[in-house]
């Protein structure tokens, strides 16, 4: 399941260059948990990193 999410998810930041987590869950129809444990995973992988905090967090494709 989450290899799966983590395609979607990259061709999701492949066509925005940064994206926020609510994006993702919106774009890829994802729970906030399933898109939490997508993000984990692809930060996990060094495939994404975390810029800024809270509400402002984004996420970019290394």
């Amino acid at each position: 399941m989450i290899y799966t999410s983590k395609r979607n998810g990259i061709r999701v930041f492949k066509r925005n260059g940064s994206i926020k987590n609510s994006i993702i869950r919106e774009l890829c129809g994802f729970t906030k948990q399933r898109a939490r444990a997508t993000i984990d995973k692809m930060i996990a992988e060094n495939l994404i990193f975390k810029v800024g905090a809270g509400s402002a967090t984004e996420y970019k494709l290394k």
